[in-house]
């Protein structure tokens, strides 16, 4: 019998408080099973395990996902609480802030990571441990950007925003999109993680809420070497 075997893959799991975040784990593949089955998360103290290899790539982002851990993140900003205090302190808007800058910046890091080697990442869902082709999230940095399309009317200049990955244009009215990392713009939507390094995921929260915004002669923002007049930040 074939024996089963097992590789380094990334998840997009959910996080009771922070959302969708990035976790690498030991997975196994069995001969004949149209799945990968999760073992366990990898943590810190497998990369100084002898019995365990994972590359330099491998233990870098082990180590940056231990950024985002309970136990350093109280360690980090709240010492002399526990752990089991983490969301009670996280309703604290001066160390929200700080929290949510540490943990984007390291899922940041991790994603930068990603995109030079070919890791396979999946969606997790929660409570499962077995993860299918259909899980399989791509990451799409080459060729897109932000688009500011204009519209004139009787009642003025108004303006709507859309994202392009290649020849695609998205509108995100209305779309169930997760913000990974709000600048540079990191956002997951229907197993793609999109990479937009102009613009603050910021900005596109109106957009999904609104199909469109008024023009005003002050704002001005460049976008691919083109000047238009565009708001910092826009009003919903």
């Amino acid at each position: 019998m074939d024996k089963a075997t097992q590789i380094f893959v990334v998840t997009l799991s959910k996080h009771r408080i922070f959302g969708l975040l990035l976790y690498p784990y030991f997975a196994e593949q069995c001969p004949g099973e149209p799945f990968l089955r999760l073992l366990r998360r990898i943590r810190l103290r497998d990369v100084s395990d002898p019995t365990i290899y994972l590359t330099a790539e491998e233990a870098k982002i082990v180590k940056t996902s231990e950024r985002y851990s309970d136990e350093v993140l109280v360690r980090k900003f709240c010492p002399d609480k526990a752990i089991s205090d983490l969301q009670l302190l996280f309703g604290k808007e001066d160390i929200r802030q700080k929290v949510l800058s540490h943990v984007e910046l390291a899922v940041f890091e991790i994603l930068e990571l990603l995109k030079s080697r070919s890791f396979p990442v999946y969606q997790k869902r929660e409570k499962y441990t077995n993860i299918y082709e259909e899980d399989l999230i791509t990451l799409r940095f080459r060729n897109t950007g932000a688009v500011f399309n204009f519209h004139k009317s009787e009642e003025g200049t108004q303006y709507f925003l859309t994202l392009r990955d290649g020849d695609e244009h998205i509108s995100l009215l209305h779309r169930n999109v997760e913000i990974l990392v709000n600048e540079p713009c990191r956002i997951y939507y229907m197993h793609k993680i999109y990479f937009f390094d102009e613009i603050s995921a910021s900005k596109l929260i109106p957009s999904k809420r609104k199909s469109i915004f008024p023009f005003r002669k002050r704002w001005k923002i460049v976008i691919s070497n083109h000047s238009f007049f565009m708001p910092s930040n826009v009003t919903k």
